[in-house]
């Protein structure tokens, strides 16, 4: 003969929620954001700084870069020095970043594969974290640009050339000037017809993302 006990009701009901209850926590940890390493947070930095190509083949590094910089994105910023050919210190949340470039960077002595890419929207970093940003303060002049006929820079570089000058008629689609960027070339285009009020670089001329280059007449 099995003895029936009656579990006192609070105590009964702890037992019938309590699988539920496990099932909400277990959830609640699988949709908790995870931490993103602040390795890969440094490297994220240095590309959206323009400062991840040390130099040809890894030798040297960009002179024109200021030795020390913050960088500010979306979700963090970021400070940065040059501390050597190949070396830079990234610092996050007060939390100092060795970087190192050795046919790869290196994080505080530990190599961290992944791969930097530039785009219009940002810079990206693909890897074992997959990290994209975009730089603050050029958010707000690139929404405002096209339509003010303001041409920005979307990424650092050197103006190669330029080809127009206050006073010129341009339209939709011309040249106006070559950026030089991550070993390539850009050509920057107008994006609509209208007057050239003035032109804000010279061709030699090192610039940041989001920086004004040639600015139209407004409609």
């Amino acid at each position: 003969m099995v003895e029936e006990v009656a579990l006192p009701r609070p105590l009964a009901a702890a037992r019938i929620a309590e699988p539920g209850a496990a099932r909400a926590r277990d959830l609640d940890r699988l949709l908790a954001p995870v931490p993103v390493p602040g390795a890969a947070r440094a490297l994220l930095a240095l590309g959206a700084a323009g400062l991840d190509v040390p130099g040809e083949a890894g030798q040297g590094f960009t002179l024109w870069q200021p030795l020390a910089r913050t960088v500010e994105l979306e979700d963090f910023s970021a400070g940065i020095e040059v501390t050597g050919p190949r070396a830079r210190r990234v610092t996050l949340d007060g939390a100092a970043f060795d970087c190192l470039w050795q046919d790869g960077w290196w994080v505080d002595g530990a190599r961290l594969a992944g791969r930097i890419v530039h785009h219009a929207g940002g810079v990206s970093l693909f890897g074992a974290t997959t990290l994209h940003g975009r730089l603050r303060g050029a958010l707000a002049r690139q929404a405002d640009g096209p339509a003010s006929g303001v041409t920005l820079s979307p990424m650092p570089g050197l103006v190669k050339a330029v080809f127009v000058a206050a006073g010129d008629t341009v339209a939709a689609g011309d040249r106006l000037a070559v950026l030089e960027a991550m070993k390539m070339e850009h050509t920057l285009t107008a994006a609509r017809e209208g007057r050239v009020a003035e032109v804000l670089v010279a061709a030699g001329a090192q610039v940041e993302a989001g920086q004004a280059l040639v600015r139209l007449e407004e409609e």
